[in-house]
């Protein structure tokens, strides 16, 4: 490349020197033209036209009309290269400023701080005489200068929109670039420009999204504004309103955060102060259950033993139509016999105060106890109860009465909630450490929401096909009694109409 542009030379000078004219004088132009195009540093320049020159010389000395030719090339290059040397320099100044200004609007935590300093850097880095950011504080009713001389901020009462700045109304009024290069008669007394009377003015809207900030001026004498020079002023107004957008912003977050916190800590005080009341609820709620509870047993077991001593005849022969209505009075009198056993049960599992004793316990006779036990009532419905081993069944350590009584309220409830006629399933198997009992039946069902609730006490469940009564507490107190042996108990039912299954564990070793 390099050599062909050397002969190019000698070749332009050569013919230059035979025929002259302005075709050569338009080669030797174009030439010092592409010379600074290619990027061609004067040296290497310098050189090429030496070795031109040598060239020629060995054929020709150069006349004082080739010289000439020479000196226009060198001086085409020279203005090339200048201009482009200067067109990076401003690059440069305009890419200096633009950073300047994000630093200080990335570090910039208030407003007046973000727009005092941005036009003192604009004036200094892009040689402007004069900038000036305005702004309108609507809540004072304000106009707000910040200027870059002595970078101080200037206010000034709004009395009518009409005779704001000729600056301030151009930028408000529309986006872009608004020239003014013959001063009004009204920037003569205004207080931003006072100093700068005789300048050209250029400003432009400061907007982000569809907020707007205010506007950006500059005053200037002789300058000449290139597209460099167009982008850079649109380049900084944006960047100047996303400064004021995340100032905005980071302060209504601030204002959100704290207003946030102060809720939280409200809600916070009135749930604790809320829990605190349901804790003494709770509390008077055990005690009063405790001492109805305490209280119902003494005359409970009176009554009971009163009745038996009647109906056994000890106090003399009973006549029928008596001993009917004795027999009703032991019925509701067992009832609420085991309702005071079940509050009383569910009180100490809640306070922490119910005993379990454990001991070795062979669970197959416990499970034959039971089934004895429960026979009587499954025969009222004409049910069946089969019992599923799988196995010998290991010794555990266990209260064999809270195990009785968890087997009881497990087939109780599938007696009640299974129809006539059905068959209930109570299946034990034993894994290494383990013993899972299953109890199956025919039943109503259970459905999802059913199952969330079941071993609460006094669980809201609507059963309507089911008659018998309860108290509502045998699933939870048999929970209570599972968990404080170590094991696990829960219900399993494809839904409503399809049985249930209820399960629990036990660790052979308690």
């Amino acid at each position: 490349m390099s050599q062909d542009l050397v002969e190019e030379i000698a070749d332009i000078l050569k013919a230059y020197s035979v025929r002259g004219g302005e075709s050569e004088r338009y080669r030797a132009s174009n030439l010092g033209t592409r010379l600074y195009k290619l990027g061609y540093a004067p040296d290497s320049v310098v050189g090429f036209f030496i070795e031109a020159i040598n060239q020629i010389e060995k054929t020709k000395v150069l006349d004082k009309e080739s010289i000439n030719l020479l000196l226009e090339m060198i001086m085409t290059y020279s203005v090339g290269f200048t201009r482009a040397h200067e067109k990076i320099e401003n690059l440069n100044q305009i890419l200096n400023a633009n950073r300047k200004v994000n630093q200080i609007i990335l570090r910039s935590e208030n407003i007046s701080d973000l727009l005092l300093e941005i036009p003192k850097i604009i004036q200094d880095k892009r040689g402007f005489n004069h900038v000036w950011i305005i702004r309108i504080d609507e809540e004072a009713n304000l106009i707000k200068c910040y200027s870059s001389k002595d970078q101080k901020i200037l206010t000034k009462k709004i009395n009518n929109q009409k005779i704001l700045p000729i600056c301030l109304r151009l930028g408000l009024k529309e986006s872009g670039i608004h020239k003014i290069d013959e001063p009004l008669d009204e920037c003569d007394n205004c207080q931003i420009c006072s100093d700068y009377k005789d300048e050209k003015i250029i400003c432009t809207q400061i907007s982000y999204s569809e907020n707007v900030y205010g506007i950006l001026g500059m005053s200037y004498e002789n300058r000449i504004f290139e597209e460099d020079e167009k982008s850079f002023l649109e380049d900084i107004t944006n960047d100047i309103a996303y400064g004021l957008y995340k100032i905005d912003l980071e302060k209504e977050l601030k204002n959100y955060t704290e207003n946030l916190e102060d809720i939280v800590e409200q809600r916070t005080r009135e749930l604790e102060k809320t829990n605190e009341e349901l804790v003494n609820l709770n509390k008077m709620k055990d005690r009063f259950l405790s001492m109805a509870t305490h209280e119902l047993r003494t005359p409970l077991v009176s009554i009971k033993g009163y009745v038996d001593y009647i109906q056994n005849g000890s106090a003399g022969e009973v006549p029928k139509r008596i001993k009917d209505l004795l027999d009703i009075v032991q019925r509701n009198t067992e009832r609420l016999q085991s309702l005071t056993d079940d509050l009383l049960n569910q009180q100490r599992i809640n306070s922490g105060k119910m005993e379990i004793d454990k001991e070795p316990m062979e669970l197959e006779k416990v499970i034959d106890n039971v089934k004895e036990e429960m026979i009587p009532l499954f025969d009222q419905k004409r049910q069946t109860l089969e019992i599923n081993k799988t196995g010998d069944l290991p010794t555990i350590n266990a209260d064999r009465t809270r195990i009785s009584e968890v087997l009881v309220n497990l087939l109780n409830n599938a007696w009640k909630f299974s129809p006539e006629d059905t068959e209930i399933v109570l299946t034990v198997k034993a894994s290494e450490d383990m013993i899972k009992v299953l109890v199956k039946d025919e039943g109503i069902g259970l459905s999802e929401e059913d199952k969330s609730k079941l071993f609460e006490p006094f669980p809201q469940i609507d059963r309507p096909t089911v008659t018998e009564k309860s108290t509502g507490l045998g699933l939870s107190i048999s929970r209570g009694i599972v968990e404080m042996h170590g094991g696990e108990i829960w219900a399993e039912s494809e839904g409503r109409g399809k049985g249930s299954k209820f399960i629990f564990t036990l660790p052979k070793n308690g």
